[in-house]
């Protein structure tokens, strides 16, 4: 990695780095809430935590990719001596690394909160894995939306509608018998079903990233 490079990489983490904190506090709170006894407390934590992740995301991505288009930054960063791959690789590591670094945390904390408390059954860690991944695979998708168009517009409708998709996701997910059957038990199951969401999920993330590359690797100019 290059001086511009990792220079591009900080300086989006730092023009970040209060709001991230605020969210990483929000996202503790949430953690702390799931531990509690009280139904409205441990499913308002629920909704915290996944509202933290998703306002993370879509903080790096509209604040580092789309509003660099709108507010004119852009043009003065590809002045410089950097190609349009090299200036999506920075921008990948600075998104993708600080979401990452959030997202182990959130779902370390829930796997606490799932296997210490006795109130929560260990049978969720899987449900819970599953869709923290997805939430992944999306982040990387509206990603790579924001860098391919530039368009603030896009990263907005598509923000949009994967926060719809996730609840429809979190039913759907919940419907099917090898991962309803196991939800409410202490017994932690991955079984096919288990397995072929979680590789479906990162065969995504993936996709998502390579074809970022390989179109950005394409462009000639940023007009």
């Amino acid at each position: 990695m290059n001086h511009i490079i990792k220079t591009l990489v900080f300086k989006d983490i730092q023009l970040n780095r209060l709001p991230l904190f605020i969210y990483l506090l929000l996202g503790l709170s949430s953690l702390v809430m799931l531990s509690s006894e009280t139904p409205i407390l441990f499913y308002a934590g629920v909704t915290i935590l996944l509202s933290a992740i998703i306002i993370t995301g879509a903080q790096m991505v509209i604040t580092t990719v789309t509003n660099e288009r709108t507010d004119q930054v852009m043009p003065f960063i590809m002045s410089l001596p950097i190609s349009f791959r090299q200036y999506t690789h920075a921008k990948v590591c600075a998104n993708l690394g600080v979401f990452l670094v959030f997202w182990l945390l959130m779902l370390g904390g829930l796997m606490v909160v799932i296997f210490g408390q006795p109130q929560v059954p260990d049978g969720l860690a899987v449900y819970a894995v599953i869709l923290l991944l997805e939430m992944l695979a999306v982040f990387c998708l509206v990603l790579a939306v924001g860098l391919i168009s530039e368009s603030h517009a896009w990263t907005i409708v598509v923000i949009s509608l994967t926060n719809v998709a996730l609840s429809i996701f979190m039913f759907w997910t919940a419907s099917f018998e090898g991962i309803q059957q196991h939800m409410q038990t202490d017994a932690v199951v991955w079984n096919q079903t288990a397995v072929t969401f979680v590789i479906t999920e990162v065969l995504m993330i993936v996709a998502c990233l390579i074809l970022t590359y390989v179109i950005q690797g394409r462009k000639k100019d940023f007009v």
